[in-house]
């Protein structure tokens, strides 16, 4: 019989002291669960190319607005197609740290710093296949190497000008549920275009996201302001409700819905800080339109105020 202080000593023992974190624990719930790991460190050279092409498809994924749980399990398929059998790896809305040690015994650390984010869904998918590829062998760490920078380098699908045109119809729309009349859905694309071509200008000088939004808005309340003011003076038939229809369309074109819906999924699969990040540049985005919003209706009272006995009896409901 064994002693009871064995026993005793084998309950009250604690667990062993933390590792890096498991591949198979990274690849889980992901499509790349079935990717061959390597049971084994790789010497050096092995290490150091696998991180670098580990954190290039990161990098790239990153940029393009993917989901942080999205990044770790390509980042970690990569990793161990390439060679890597552990490996430690944190993401944060703009960095990628990867750590691994080779069967020397030396230790590779790799950091990545993404400066800017532009979503581009179509990047991303390429990126996937070229990772599905790797996993399944039907092209080397090389080839990944060549066919990442050509992933890189290649032109959007579709102009800026289509996207613009796209958002505007999109605004259109919005306007035409809840009410707009076929003039102020219209009208409502010209407002929408109109900003984005502001857009672009301020877009020169890099302005932050914050003041750009506030501007966009400001821009099309005043857009507005004037579609409502050639109403009052009944040159066109626009009263104070396609006003406010108008503003509303404009305003769902500009909201950060991509970045709430990559927050909200970092938050639900367990990357807080990340989630944190992201809910924060979400309000920061929509504190800039409400001030847009609220210096543009201001304006316009101004204006008004100021216009005197000249100005028209009709009067903006909706902007008192």
């Amino acid at each position: 019989m064994s002693d009871p202080r064995t026993r005793r000593a084998r309950i009250l023992r604690g667990d062993l002291p933390t590792e890096p974190m498991p591949m198979a624990d990274l690849l889980r719930r992901t499509p790349y669960r079935h990717a061959r790991i390597p049971h084994q460190a790789a010497g050096d050279p092995t290490i150091e190319r696998g991180l670098d092409l580990t954190v290039r498809v990161g990098d790239l994924m990153l940029r393009c607005g993917a989901g942080a749980p999205q990044v770790e399990g390509a980042m970690a398929a990569t990793a161990a197609a390439a060679g890597v059998d552990k490996v430690d790896l944190d993401i944060t809305l703009q960095s990628i740290l990867l750590q691994a040690r080779s069967s020397e015994g030396h230790r590779h650390t790799v950091v990545r710093v993404v400066r800017h984010t532009r979503y581009d869904y179509a990047r991303i998918v390429a990126v996937h296949r070229l990772v599905q590829s790797l996993v399944a062998g039907e092209v080397t760490t090389e080839e990944v190497a060549s066919r990442l920078r050509e992933v890189e380098r290649h032109p959007r699908n579709f102009p800026r000008w289509a996207v613009s045109a796209a958002n505007a119809v999109l605004a259109s729309a919005v306007a035409v549920v809840i009410g707009a009349s076929p003039l102020a859905a219209v009208l409502t694309i010209g407002v929408v275009l109109v900003v984005a071509g502001i857009a672009r200008l301020h877009a020169r000088v890099e302005l932050p996201e914050f003041y750009g939004n506030a501007i966009n808005a400001y821009a099309a309340t005043l857009l507005a302001g004037g579609l409502y003011a050639m109403g009052a003076a009944d040159w066109i038939s626009f009263g104070e409700s396609d006003f406010a229809y108008v503003v509303a369309g404009g305003i769902v074109a500009m909201l950060p819905g991509r970045t709430m819906a990559s927050a909200i999924e970092d938050v639900i699969f367990g990357y807080p800080l990340t989630g944190a990040g992201r809910l924060l540049a979400v309000f920061l985005s929509l504190t800039g339109l409400i001030i847009g919003i609220a210096s543009g209706l201001g304006t316009m009272l101004t204006i008004t105020e100021h216009s005197g006995p000249t100005s028209s009896p009709r009067t903006c409901s909706t902007c008192g």
